[in-house]
């Protein structure tokens, strides 16, 4: 049970060193990971960059950073909705993915929804 919590510890170490080595903010690699991860479960991971995925999730951090100013804006479907449709807009005017695959954005979405919602 011990070695298991240090290996946990050690991992969450390395995670958090890792958004430093990328050159990003914390909150952007929460987005640079979901975006990764999602174009690879779609077979188009090949079609970017590392550079491409910093700047897409730059671009999110920025998108979601605007709309969050809003006082509870978690709970104001109207503000959420807003978001969700410029998150579409940004990554779709920057290629992702390089084919409609609505599901992709659902997903970046949720992230985004679970990484503003566990931040609070």
């Amino acid at each position: 049970m011990f070695e298991k919590g240090q290996q946990i510890l050690e991992d969450l170490k390395r995670d958090a060193k890792e958004f430093e080595n990328l050159g990003i903010t914390f909150e952007e690699k929460a987005f640079y990971d979901i975006l990764k991860e999602t174009s690879e479960k779609f077979g188009f991971s090949d079609k970017f960059t590392e550079e491409q995925f910093k700047a897409l999730a730059k671009g999110v951090g920025e998108i979601i950073n605007d709309k969050s100013k809003y006082t509870d804006w978690l709970n104001k479907k109207n503000i959420r909705d807003q978001l969700a449709m410029d998150v579409k807009v940004f990554l779709n005017k920057n290629g992702y993915p390089p084919e409609y695959i609505n599901n992709v954005y659902d997903q970046v979405i949720e992230q985004v929804d679970n990484y503003k919602r566990n931040e609070l």
